[in-house]
């Protein structure tokens, strides 16, 4: 059964006698503050390993804008891709799957004869050669922001690894000791506490997968296979 936002705030309320459930902090300001560090921690996870938090995205091609507008719940892209009914500039048809590649506007003349685009104010443009997409849907592949809670029997979001609930936790108990004040003992052994668990999550993110072979490149953090730590 997935792991609930009152799971986590029942841990939370267990880890100090001083703490009364929905008394020293309400549910709903806990309810957010779990919103906002789902937030802070798949992005900065994104930023770790480009694929653990990754997503899908399918974006029509907006001809009011006369191009494709950047997912809003994207929080990093990394790989755009041919969708269905994709045409070039010449009007002949796009492969589905045909890696689109994103060019500065002031380098728009290089790569010639791949289809690309460049981004500008939140939107991808045809970047206006014969083998440029003009319509169509782009897939973009990337990380995506959290489904933040909205209630106590919220699941905590399906991409967040389990194991690493203690770090939402300590970050709860940690929030209820400040806010009560005259906790400083507490405080400091929740922050220790939370920051163990946090270099926890970070080591996972760097190391959680070696089978991705790549012809150059480390795709992000991922350690080069026989290369050991000192």
């Amino acid at each position: 059964m997935a792991t609930t936002v009152n799971d986590l705030i029942r841990a939370a309320i267990a880890t100090s006698r001083h703490n009364v459930r929905d008394g020293t902090a309400s549910d709903a300001e806990l309810i957010a503050l779990m919103g906002d560090l789902l937030e802070q921690y798949m992005t900065e996870g994104a930023a770790l390993n480009r694929r653990f938090f990754g997503a899908r995205f399918v974006v029509a091609f907006d001809t009011s804008l006369g191009g494709w507008r950047r997912p809003s719940e994207a929080t990093r892209v990394d790989y755009m891709l041919a969708g269905t009914g994709m045409q070039n500039s010449s009007g002949s048809p796009i492969p589905q799957g045909t890696e689109i590649i994103d060019l500065p506007i002031d380098q728009r003349s290089t790569e010639q004869g791949r289809p690309a685009v460049y981004q500008w104010g939140q939107v991808w443009y045809p970047a206006g050669r014969p083998s440029d997409p003009v319509s169509g849907e782009l897939v973009v592949l990337g990380s995506r922001r959290p489904i933040r809670p909205e209630t106590v029997d919220s699941p905590i979001d399906p991409l967040w690894p389990e194991m690493h609930n203690p770090l939402l936790k300590w970050n709860l108990a940690l929030y209820l000791a400040q806010k009560d004040g005259e906790r400083d003992a507490e405080v400091a052994l929740f922050t220790r506490l939370r920051d163990e668990a946090h270099a926890l999550f970070v080591a996972f993110l760097k190391a959680e997968s070696t089978t991705e072979v790549r012809a150059y490149g480390h795709g992000g953090f991922f350690p080069d296979p026989g290369v050991s730590p000192r």
